[in-house]
């Protein structure tokens, strides 16, 4: 609806000379004084988020740690048979997820396996 109907609409007494529409800039101290702050507030945020998480992760090892105990206990094994079975379970998952060629060289733990690239020709 046009401005000057309306205030003839609602009998207001004044007259309008003109409307100008626009917005006002904080002087550029504060919007860089309030960005700063705005980064300082979400740096803390991470930072809080992120030892939440370190805090779950050191929770979830110390019950895989309980656990991996009570099913070396179960089995009646020492700690290093424990360690012995653990690498051949892991060994078998890379065998398992790899190319259809590829060679385990057993007894080299010391000198580490060298296995190709999942991506390698076959």
């Amino acid at each position: 609806m046009d401005t000057d109907k309306l205030i003839e609409k609602q009998n207001l007494p004044v007259r309008l000379n003109r409307v100008v529409v626009g917005s006002i800039l904080p002087p550029k101290g504060v919007v860089e004084q309030t960005t700063q702050t705005i980064v300082q507030e979400q740096r803390k945020i991470t930072m809080v988020e992120f030892q939440k998480a370190e805090e779950a992760r050191e929770k979830a090892e110390k019950q895989r740690s309980i656990a991996d105990r009570a099913y070396r206990e179960s089995l009646g094994l020492t700690a290093p048979e424990f360690v012995d079975l653990r690498r051949i379970e892991v060994q078998k998952e890379i065998v398992q997820h790899s190319p259809s060629a590829l060679t385990v060289i057993m007894g080299l733990e010391r000198f580490g396996i060298n296995l190709p690239p999942i991506g390698a020709d076959k």
